[in-house]
C-alpha cells in the first residue's frame, strides 16, 4: 500500500511523477532518519510514496515527530482534514513562471494542470526566482556523499558497483576526496561545544592543522 522514499534532491518526488504514485516530500527535520542510508545528512528527508493524497496523510503521521535516535528532527504540529470537496477557493499557490513558458515535453500537460487549478478556484501567483548560482549548492551534496561513503571509497569496495561511467555514484564518491570540506565533523543541533572539543582532540592527535602547502616560486 505505501513505501518509504529517501529524497535528496528528487527521489520522492520524480518517481512518483512519472508512475503516477502520490509521493509526499517533508520538510526537513520532520521525520527521522535513523536506521536509513545516509546521502547528504543536511539535505536527505524521508516520506511517503503512496497509491493516493490520504494514504501518504496517514503514513505520514505515524512517521513523523521526534525520535531521540535522530536529533536533527524538530517537533512541530501536522494538522490534516480530509474532504470529499473539490474547491481551491481561498488557497494561494506560487509556480515559478519561467519554467512553465518554455518547451519542454511535459509542457502541454503542465499546462492543463495550471489551468484545472484555476478552474477548482486557486489563486495563482506567478513566482519569479532571482537570477542566482542555485546548482552551487551542490557542492554541498557532493561533500556529504563523499563523507558518508568514505569507507566504501577507501577500502575500493565502490569497485563493486555495476555502474562505473563518469556520472556514476562511484566516481561522484570518488571525485569528493578533493573537495576539502568532505573529512568535516558534524556535530547534533546546538552541539558545537562537544563538537568543538571533538575536532580539537583530533587536531592535537594529528597536527594536520600545522601542515601547510610547499611553496615553490
Amino acid at each position: 500500500m505505501f513505501a518509504i522514499g529517501s529524497e535528496t534532491l528528487g527521489s520522492i518526488v520524480s518517481p512518483s511523477t512519472e508512475c503516477g504514485t502520490t509521493g509526499l516530500r517533508p520538510t526537513f527535520g520532520r521525520v527521522s532518519k535513523y536506521g536509513a542510508m545516509a546521502l547528504s545528512w543536511s539535505m536527505d528527508k524521508l516520506g511517503p510514496i503512496a497509491r493516493c493524497v490520504e494514504d501518504c496523510a496517514i503514513v505520514f503521521n505515524v512517521i513523523q515527530g521526534d525520535d531521540e535516535k535522530d536529533l536533527s528532527v524538530i517537533s512541530a504540529p501536522f494538522s490534516y482534514t480530509s474532504s470529499s470537496g473539490t474547491s481551491l477557493k481561498g488557497i494561494r499557490m506560487g509556480y515559478l513562471k519561467a519554467e512553465f513558458d518554455h518547451k519542454y515535453a511535459n509542457h502541454s500537460n503542465d499546462s492543463i494542470t495550471l489551468s484545472k487549478l484555476k478552474e477548482m478556484g486557486a489563486d495563482l501567483v506567478a513566482i519569479e526566482l532571482p537570477a542566482l548560482p542555485y546548482n552551487d549548492m551542490l557542492i554541498i551534496l557532493s561533500a556529504e556523499a563523499g563523507a558518508a561513503f568514505e569507507d566504501l571509497t577507501l577500502s575500493n569496495r565502490d569497485d563493486l558497483l555495476v555502474r562505473q561511467n563518469k556520472g556514476a555514484w562511484p566516481n561522484g564518491f570518488r571525485s569528493s576526496h578533493f573537495i576539502p570540506a568532505s573529512i568535516t565533523f558534524t556535530g547534533q543541533l546546538f552541539g558545537e561545544g562537544k563538537l568543538l572539543e571533538a575536532a580539537q582532540a583530533y587536531q592535537r592527535a594529528t597536527e594536520f592543522n600545522k601542515k601547510y602547502p610547499v611553496m615553490n616560486f
